[in-house]
């Protein structure tokens, strides 16, 4: 079974993928700018990436991290038309769809106090930190962000294997 685990957004939209044993068999960013297009063209460019390489690797299920209410401005709403996008191209069957506390609990436990990006990073098994930190992304640049897809991946094969 595979298993690809999406941190949606339209700067760097994270990407892992991997089997039923939570190895990883490929992971990425999916970056546009503002030089891309509109807002649409963007989430278009993201969607149809996603798919390709969903397809490309032959996935069975497709995990998002689900939307944060509590920010200002039009970036949740903005984040909701590519949330629609995404589903919408693999089909609801197949998504599963994770609140942002889910995801962190079930990547570092119990932890008291606010659970920050690189705490999901050190609770990575030490085989993905090594293939993460080798493949030269950085904490600034994507890095994090599979990391999340990770996790979200994570959180969507237990659920799989719940559900069958």
């Amino acid at each position: 079974m595979k298993v690809l685990g999406i941190d949606q957004s339209y700067t760097s939209a994270g990407y892992c993928i991997i089997n039923e044993n939570e190895e990883v068999l490929d992971f990425g960013t999916i970056k546009t700018t503002q030089e891309d297009g509109d807002i649409f063209t963007r989430a278009r460019i993201i969607t149809d990436s996603l798919k390709k390489i969903a397809d490309d690797n032959a996935v069975d299920f497709v995990g998002l991290e689900g939307l944060a209410f509590g920010g200002f401005g039009n970036a949740t709403r903005d984040l909701a038309g590519l949330q629609f996008l995404i589903v919408d191209a693999f089909g609801s069957a197949y998504i599963k769809i994770y609140a942002p506390t889910s995801v962190k609990k079930l990547a570092v436990g119990k932890k008291k106090g606010k659970i920050q990006k690189q705490d999901l990073f050190d609770s990575l098994p030490e085989k993905t930190k090594t293939i993460l930190t080798e493949s030269g992304l950085k904490k600034t640049k994507g890095l994090f962000d599979v990391v999340d897809s990770y996790w979200i991946a994570v959180c969507t094969l237990k659920d799989v294997h719940v559900d069958n």
